[in-house]
């Protein structure tokens, strides 16, 4: 466009209307008014694409935390299930003792066999007996006896007992590792000693706390932990507390080492993605029993559980990522995909349709225009010839006057 000097002038100032509105007449190829619906019909399908695929995410993740706790809660009852199992074993050890008035070497042996823990109670290192040796003749009769079946080197040790005296005098099967732990005082040691005394004063069986089993004789050691049962002399069991401290007459028992314990409860393994330690009493290195492989791998999910096994608390930290199906974890994102795909799929018909109706209106439009224009150009040629008309009557008249 040009002044009247000649000279160009700028173009007209564009607002950001109708910036926006030729953005969108150039993007869609029409007007922003017909763009409008496929707008929103864009807006509106991402917006519920992305809510369902959310909502759907948080509904399996609930699901999963659903079955992660569920598998938690069956560990925990797989886990007090075995040590039950353990005791009911040792319940029946101590049942050999208060019903005769001895017990051989080869009587517990048969009772043992009887028992085939190795198959039937996996992760159990054996099954012993450790006798109260508080009159010096009690240990002289046990040596003697062991000495008289063969066991040439049977001694009682350490030689310097702490407090009350006691001896492991059987336990079976008598293979490499439970030969090294004939003779062993247990009381004298202190983990050893606490679940002794407290089986002892209760009438109740006791879970140690974590020790480390004189038969780890090899490299490969496991952390372990022992079941106490205690027998008392006569037929009746002691009501009072000075009693069973009087009458006591030793132990039945059994030492665990922990990673064959727990790999026997879990021999199918606890739960697909779930990993678990489990502690002695608290959270901390020199107190952990056992810790999966998949522990380390972490996960989404984590809890602790206090398992109250025996009078000993076990703290189990469970870690869980994906439990459920693998199917279900990729539902979310394509849930979203088919969504933005359904989007558009809508958009592009919508916006077909506003097309379609706005060169129907436009055609409409310059059909009016051109009526319009045409009735104009007759309009005019009307006035054109009327005026042509009057101008030429006016001349005759000039020249007949």
């Amino acid at each position: 466009m040009f002044n009247e000097g000649g000279r160009s002038r700028p173009p007209p100032f564009q607002t950001s209307r109708s910036r926006s509105l030729s953005f969108a007449r150039t993007l869609l190829g029409v007007p922003f008014r017909y763009a409008l619906l496929p707008l929103v019909v864009v807006v509106a399908g991402t917006i519920a694409s992305t809510v369902a695929a959310h909502e759907l995410a948080r509904i399996l993740n609930e699901a999963d935390r659903a079955r992660f706790e569920y598998a938690v809660s069956q560990n925990q009852d797989a886990i007090a299930d075995r040590v039950g199992a353990y005791v009911d074993v040792l319940r029946a050890g101590a049942g050999l003792f208060a019903a005769s008035s001895e017990v051989t070497r080869t009587d517990f042996r048969e009772f043992a066999a009887q028992l085939e823990l190795s198959r039937r109670y996996p992760g159990i290192q054996g099954i012993g007996w450790s006798a109260r040796l508080h009159r010096p003749e009690i240990a002289a009769r046990y040596v003697a006896d062991a000495r008289r079946e063969g066991l040439d080197q049977f001694r009682f040790w350490p030689d310097q007992p702490v407090g009350e005296r006691h001896g492991i005098v059987y336990l079976e099967p008598l293979d490499r590792r439970n030969a090294a732990a004939l003779g062993f005082d247990m009381h004298s040691r202190p983990n050893r000693r606490e679940a002794m005394d407290r089986a002892r004063d209760t009438g109740a069986p006791a879970v140690s706390g974590q020790v480390t089993l004189v038969q780890e004789i090899d490299v490969d050691r496991q952390a372990g932990f022992l079941i106490y049962v205690p027998v008392y002399e006569g037929r009746t069991a002691p009501r009072t507390l000075e009693q069973r401290r009087e009458r006591l007459a030793g132990f039945v028992y059994a030492p665990f080492r922990a990673q064959d314990f727990f790999l026997g409860v879990f021999a199918d393994g606890p739960a697909p993605d779930v990993g678990y330690a489990v502690y002695d009493a608290q959270v901390a290195e020199d107190a952990l029993l056992f810790r999966s492989e998949r522990f380390d791998a972490g996960g989404r999910f984590e809890t602790r559980a206090v398992l109250r096994v025996e009078g000993r608390d076990w703290v189990v930290v469970y870690r869980g990522g994906r439990v459920g199906p693998a199917a279900e974890r990729g539902v979310p994102t394509i849930v979203f995909a088919f969504g933005l795909l359904a989007t558009l799929l809508l958009s592009l018909a919508s916006l077909g349709q506003a097309r379609a109706r706005y060169d129907a209106e436009e055609a409409a439009s310059e059909a009016v225009r051109e009526i319009a224009a045409r009735q104009q150009a007759e309009n005019q040629q009307k006035l054109l010839l009327d005026e042509l008309n009057h101008r030429v009557k006016n001349t005759l008249a000039t020249v007949q006057s």
